[in-house]
This record gives structure tokens, C-alpha cells and sequence, in this order.
């Protein structure tokens, strides 16, 4: 049986690989969703209080997101329901998802002013490949010995 701190643990890990992704996509170009899509899931990490209801585009605008662009606002949220970070219609708004929260606190961790949880997901996430190497490693080596 596998405990619920051991998921959530490799989910952050996999969330850490796609908020790495998402930084280097977004760094060589103009793309605008992408900072505006980390704005409202940090704002939601520590201000929604109200889990299960809508976060309306004019919520979004008003009290989470710097950049009032609507056009950028209604990109930003389709990409959040693609990504399953929320659901909801685009034109009205979005629910964050457990998985939505989830990205929160990893980008809260790697933008807030703490140095160990800004370091800690690329520890972990190098720990675990070099962990998994090794164990196929080992797996190569027996079968090797199996052959000789």
C-alpha cells in the first residue's frame, strides 16, 4: 500500500519538470499566458479558500493578475483547463484542480524568497533519475553476469 505523501511527493516532482518546461518555452519568446497562468494558480494556493467554486475572468482580472489583457486572460485559462490545472468554460471562468493547487505550491516553493524549497525540487528531482539509473544499471549488470 502506498502512502498519499509518496504520490504527492513524485507529482511535485513531475509538476517541478513541466514548471521547467513552461519557464524555458515562455523565456524565448513574447508568450504572455504563461506568467499570467502562474499568477492566478499562486494566488490560489494561498487566497482560495472556497475550493469547489469558480474563479470568474473578472475575479481573475481584478484580484489575481498584474496584466489586464482580456485576450491574454481568456488564453491563459484555456491553456489552465488543456494543462488540467482547472475546469470550467473559458469564457466564464475556471475551478482550479487538485492538480492546479499542486502546481501552486511548486511555484510558489520556487519563486518565494526560501532557498531550501527553491533547491530542494532539483535535489529531489536528480535523486530520483540517479536512482533510477542505478537500478537499471544494477539490472544490466546481473543480466550480464546471467550471460558469462
Amino acid at each position: 500500500m502506498e502512502l498519499p505523501i509518496q504520490l504527492k511527493f513524485f507529482k511535485k516532482i513531475e509538476l517541478y519538470q513541466e514548471y521547467r518546461f513552461q519557464q524555458r518555452k515562455a523565456s524565448g519568446t513574447n508568450l504572455k499566458a504563461w506568467p499570467i497562468e502562474k499568477q492566478i494558480l499562486k494566488w490560489t494556493t494561498s487566497n482560495h479558500h472556497h475550493l469547489g467554486s469558480l474563479l470568474t475572468n473578472s475575479d481573475i482580472r481584478n484580484r489575481m493578475i498584474e496584466d489586464k489583457e482580456t485576450r491574454e486572460l481568456h488564453h491563459a485559462i484555456e491553456n489552465l483547463i488543456q494543462r488540467k490545472y482547472g475546469d470550467g468554460d473559458p469564457s466564464v471562468g475556471v475551478i482550479i484542480t487538485k492538480e492546479g493547487l499542486l502546481m501552486g505550491e511548486v511555484i510558489n516553493d520556487l519563486e518565494g524568497k526560501n532557498l531550501f524549497n527553491k533547491w530542494k525540487y532539483l535535489v529531489f528531482f536528480i535523486l530520483v533519475w540517479a536512482t533510477a539509473l542505478t537500478g537499471a544499471l544494477i539490472v544490466i549488470i546481473n543480466f550480464i553476469k546471467l550471460i558469462f
